[in-house]
C-alpha cells in the first residue's frame, strides 16, 4: 500500500519526534551539566593561565628593562673615567646614571627601586620609591651580587622573593652582571619589581562566590594568598591527609598545567593550576561545586519545561504539516534564498524517496559543493595574507634590528642620497655637528662659491666633513656629456657658476624648489640632464679616509667615506662615518712629552756619572783627595737624583695596578713637616730661599703611612723651590678644620695659569714643558700626591695666581678614637 505524505507524516514522524525529544532532552541535559564542570575547570584553569602569563611577562619585562639600563653609555663612560682616575667626570656619569635610574622608575609602576653597585660591590647609584638613595652599601656579601657577578654577559639572575629596604616593602629582585669592552667584569646593575603588584594580581581573581587563588614557589611555599597568615608558609589544603591532597599539592610545587577535583568535609572542591616560566612558580585558582549547584539544577528544571513545551509544539507542527502538502516546497524555496545569500551551512532534511525528496537531495549536493567552493577560496585567502603577513613582520623586524644599530653606535653616521642631500644621520652625529637631525635632513651638500659660505656652525662643520676635496675632479661638466650653445650657457661662460651639476647654477632645466636655507640658489634635483648625469657618477670607488679638522668645537676627526650601490650596481650616495680622534692625539702628545721629559732626566744624571768616573779613571793616582771627594759626591747626589727620578716612574706604576703596600699608622703630623723641612734646609738656604712653619694643628694626631705622607710634603717643597726666585718665602701652615687637619705649602714663585690650574694633578701633565726641563721633573709628583692624599681618605688642591706664586692646599682625616 502507497502511503501519502500526509499518511507517512502522521505515521512516522510524530513517534519519532516525541521519542527524539525526550532523548535529546535528557542528552542536553548531561551534556550541559558536563559543559558546565568542563566551563568551570576551564575558566579555572585559564584563569591560573592567564595571572601566570601576565607574571611571567611582567618578569620577562623586568629581565629586558634591566638590560636596557645595563646597556646605558652612561656606565660605560663612569668606569672608563674611574679607570683613567678622572673622578669629576665620573661624578657627572653617576649622577646621570642616578637620573636615568629616576625618570625610569618615575615612568614605571611596577618598579619600587634600582641600584647599580661597582665591582667591588659598593654602590654607585641607587633609587628607591622615586628618590634617589643617598645611604651607599656595600652589597658584595649579598646573595644576588655573587650570584650575579658568577653570571656571563646578558644573563639575568632573579633572586628569591625579599623584604626590600626603607619602604619598598616585598621585592621581586633581578640582577645582570655589567663588563666592559675587554670584558672585565664591572658591577652589578639591580632592578626590583614591586611585589605587591603580583600579589594584587593574584588577590584581584573571583570565581563563582567564595572561589580565590593563591601563588607558589617550587618549595611549596605561599607567596600570595588572600588569607595573610599563609603566606610565606608550606602549601597545605584543609583538612591534610588525604591521598589527592598531595598529588594535587605536588603538581602545583612541580609547576605543571592542570586541573583536579578533591574532596573535604566541607565538600567536592575543583582546582586549577598553571606554571609561571619565569621565575617558576605556579598559580592555582579553586572553588567548591557548591557555588556553582544552582546553574545545574536550573538547567535540570529548564530541560524539564522546555522537553514538555517542545513535545507539545513538536504534535501540533506535525498535524499541521501533514495538513500541508505545500511545506516541503516553501522549505525549499526558503533554502534556496539562504544560499542565494551565501549561507551553506544548513542542509534540508531528506524524509522521503519522492520527488520532493530527490529534489530535497539534489539540492543538499549543490549546496555541498558550493561550500567546498568557498571554504578552498577562503583558505587560500587566508594563506595568502598569513605569508604577507609574516613576509612583513619579517621586514618590520629587520628594520627596527638596523635601526636599533645605527642609533646605537658610537662614532657618528651621516649617509648621502646620490644628489648629495642628508637623508639620515645617527645621534652620535647629532651631537658632534651640534645641531638636531630635523634641522639637518633634506639639506644638500653645495660645492659653491664662497659667497654662499653657510653662516651656521653646525652647516659648516657638515660642509667641512661631505664636501669632496677635488671638485673639478670628482664632478662632470655638463658640455662634456652634450651638445650645447656654449656662448649661451652661463655655466661654461662664468666659472663662478661652475656645471649645473653643483646646486649654483643658473641652468633654464633647474627645479623651482629652493635649497634649503639658500633662496638664491635652486635644486637640480628633478634636471633630466642631471638625472642622466648621475647615473653615471661615482664620486669615489672604495672606502677612503682622511683626518680632518674642525673649528666649532675645535677637534680632529677621522672620516672614512664609503660609496652606496643599489641592486644593479649605480651608485645611490654616501656613507660617512666619524671617529673622534682629539682625545688620542691629546694622550700621544702627553706620553711624547712625559718620554722626552723622562729622557732628559735620565740622560743628564747618567752623563754627569759618566763624566766625573772617567775624571777620576783617569787621574786615580795622582788626583787630590779632597778633588776626589767632591767628585764622588757629586756622582753619589746624580745616582740619588736618578733614583728619586726612577722611584717616582715605579710608586706611579704601583698605584696604578693596585700594587703600593701602605704602612698605616698613628702620627703628629709635626714630624712629617718637620722632617721635610730639614730635607730642603741645605738648598734654601744655597737658593737664599726662606722656608717658615706655623703649625697650630700639626701636633695633633692622623692615621697614615708617614713615608708617604712626607712624600707628598718634600714633593710640594721641591716644587715650590724649583719656581720661586731668589731670597723667595715658602710658608707651610697648618689648622684644624671640620674634617681633619688643614695644610698648605704656599710661596710667591712664578704661579699657574687659570687654564691649567684643573690639570695640574693629571700624570705626565706638565704647566710649562721647556721651564719643566730647565728646573727639572717628569710631571709626576703631584700626580703621586693626589693618589697618596686620596688613599688617605683626604683631597687636594690648588690655588694660584700668575707672579704671585702658588698655595697647595690638602686635608686629611684625623685619627680616629678607637685607634688612639
Amino acid at each position: 500500500m502507497k502511503l501519502t505524505i500526509h499518511q507517512k507524516l502522521l505515521m512516522f514522524t510524530l513517534p519519532i519526534v516525541c521519542f527524539s525529544i525526550l532523548g535529546v532532552g535528557y542528552y542536553s541535559y548531561f551534556t550541559a551539566r558536563g559543559a558546565i564542570i568542563n566551563e568551570i575547570r576551564e575558566k579555572m584553569q585559564k584563569q591560573a593561565e592567564d595571572i601566570a602569563v601576565e607574571i611571567d611577562r611582567l618578569c620577562k619585562r623586568t629581565s629586558i628593562d634591566l638590560v636596557t639600563l645595563s646597556e646605558l653609555t652612561s656606565i660605560g663612560d663612569y668606569n672608563n673615567n674611574i679607570d683613567f682616575e678622572l673622578y669629576h667626570e665620573a661624578e657627572v656619569c653617576r649622577k646621570s646614571i642616578e637620573t636615568f635610574m629616576l625618570n625610569f622608575l618615575q615612568r614605571s609602576e611596577v618598579y619600587s627601586g634600582a641600584a647599580y653597585a661597582d665591582e667591588k660591590g659598593m654602590e654607585i647609584s641607587k633609587v628607591i620609591k622615586n628618590e634617589v638613595g643617598s645611604r651607599r652599601r656595600n652589597l658584595n656579601n649579598r646573595l644576588f651580587f655573587r650570584e650575579a657577578r658568577r653570571l656571563k654577559p646578558g644573563e639575568v639572575h632573579i633572586s628569591p622573593v625579599d623584604v626590600g629596604e626603607d619602604s619598598q616593602g616585598m621585592i621581586l629582585r633581578q640582577a645582570i652582571p655589567i663588563f666592559n669592552e675587554i670584558g672585565e667584569f664591572k658591577g652589578v646593575m639591580a632592578l626590583d619589581l614591586d611585589f605587591g603588584k603580583i600579589q594584587n594580581l593574584v588577590g584581584k581573581t573571583k570565581i563563582g562566590k567564595t572561589g580565590y587563588g593563591y601563588l607558589v614557589n617550587q618549595q611549596g611555599i605561599v607567596l600570595a594568598h588572600p588569607e595573610a597568615e599563609r603566606i610565606f608558609n608550606p602549601l597545605v589544603f584543609h583538612p591534610l591527609g588525604a591521598s589527592q591532597f598531595r598529588i594535587i599539592a605536588e603538581g602545583v610545587r612541580a609547576g605543571k598545567n592542570g586541573w583536579a577535583a578533591y574532596s573535604t568535609p566541607d565538600g567536592d572542591h575543583i582546582v586549577g593550576y598553571a606554571a609561571v616560566e619565569v621565575p617558576q612558580w605556579s598559580v592555582a585558582v579553586t572553588a567548591p561545586f557548591s557555588d556553582f549547584m544552582g546553574r545545574i539544577n536550573q538547567i535540570k528544571i529548564n530541560s524539564t519545561l522546555a522537553m514538555f513545551f517542545i513535545m507539545v509544539i513538536a504534535t501540533l507542527g506535525i498535524l499541521i504539516i501533514a495538513r500541508s502538502l505545500s511545506h516541503p516546497v516553501k522549505r525549499l524555496v526558503s533554502y534556496t534564498r539562504m544560499v542565494s545569500n551565501g549561507n551553506f551551512d544548513h542542509q534540508m532534511h531528506v524524509s522521503s524517496m519522492d520527488e520532493i525528496g530527490e529534489l530535497t537531495r539534489s539540492f543538499n549536493e549543490m549546496t555541498m559543493k558550493l561550500k567546498s567552493s568557498q571554504e578552498e577560496i577562503e583558505a587560500w585567502n587566508r594563506g595568502l595574507e598569513e605569508r604577507v603577513r609574516i613576509t612583513s613582520g619579517e621586514l618590520r623586524a629587520e628594520k627596527e634590528k638596523l635601526e636599533g644599530i645605527f642609533v646605537s653606535m658610537v662614532d657618528a653616521v651621516i649617509v648621502l642620497d646620490k644628489f648629495s642631500k642628508v637623508i639620515d644621520l645617527n645621534p652620535a652625529a647629532e651631537r658632534l655637528l651640534g645641531a638636531n637631525r630635523p634641522d639637518l635632513m633634506g639639506y644638500q651638500i653645495l660645492v659653491e662659491p664662497k659667497k654662499f659660505e653657510p653662516q651656521n656652525p653646525a652647516v659648516r662643520n657638515l660642509h667641512t666633513i661631505c664636501t669632496p676635496k677635488n671638485p673639478g675632479k670628482d664632478f662632470f661638466k655638463c658640455w662634456e656629456y652634450f651638445d650645447c650653445k656654449e656662448k649661451e650657457c652661463p655655466a661654461f661662460q662664468s666659472e663662478e657658476w661652475r656645471c649645473w651639476l653643483l646646486p649654483g647654477t643658473t641652468c633654464e632645466h633647474s627645479s623651482s624648489i629652493p635649497v634649503k636655507g639658500k633662496s638664491e640658489l635652486k635644486d637640480c634635483s628633478n634636471c633630466p640632464l642631471f638625472i642622466r648625469i648621475k647615473e653615471k657618477y661615482v664620486p669615489i670607488k672604495q672606502t677612503e679616509m682622511e683626518e680632518i679638522k674642525l673649528d666649532s668645537p675645535p677637534s680632529t676627526i677621522r672620516v672614512f667615506r664609503t660609496p652606496m650601490f643599489g641592486s644593479r650596481g649605480r651608485y645611490s650616495g654616501m656613507v660617512f662615518v666619524l671617529h673622534d680622534v682629539t682625545k688620542d692625539k691629546e694622550i700621544e702628545k702627553m706620553k711624547s712629552e712625559f718620554v722626552s721629559n723622562v729622557s732628559h732626566e735620565l740622560r743628564t744624571p747618567l752623563t754627569s756619572i759618566k763624566s766625573f768616573s772617567e775624571l777620576i779613571l783617569d787621574d786615580l793616582d795622582t788626583m787630590d783627595i779632597e778633588l776626589r771627594k767632591r767628585f764622588l759626591g757629586i756622582i753619589r747626589d746624580e745616582a740619588e737624583r736618578l733614583t728619586r727620578l726612577i722611584s717616582d716612574i715605579l710608586d706611579l706604576q704601583k698605584i696604578q695596578t693596585n700594587n703600593m703596600k701602605w704602612h698605616m699608622e698613628n702620627i703628629e703630623l709635626f714630624e712629617v713637616i718637620e722632617n721635610s723641612m730639614n730635607t730642603f734646609s741645605g738648598l734654601a738656604k744655597t737658593r737664599r730661599i726662606h722656608i717658615s712653619c706655623d703649625c697650630i694643628g700639626g701636633r695633633s694626631l692622623i692615621y697614615g703611612d708617614r713615608d708617604r705622607l712626607q712624600q707628598v710634603l718634600i714633593n710640594l717643597i721641591s716644587n715650590a723651590i724649583k719656581f720661586s726666585k731668589e731670597n723667595g718665602q715658602i710658608r707651610i701652615e697648618t689648622t684644624e678644620v671640620p674634617d681633619g687637619i688643614l695644610l698648605f705649602v704656599s710661596d710667591n714663585g712664578i704661579g699657574i695659569p687659570m687654564e691649567k690650574r684643573e690639570r695640574i694633578f693629571e700624570r705626565f701633565y706638565q704647566v710649562d714643558g721647556s721651564a719643566t726641563k730647565e728646573r727639572g721633573g717628569t710631571g709626576l709628583g703631584l700626580a703621586i700626591s693626589k693618589e697618596i692624599i686620596e688613599h688617605h681618605g683626604g683631597r687636594i688642591w690648588v690655588e694660584s695666581k700668575v707672579g704671585e706664586g702658588c698655595k697647595f692646599s690638602f686635608v686629611i682625616p684625623k685619627a680616629s678614637v678607637d685607634r688612639i
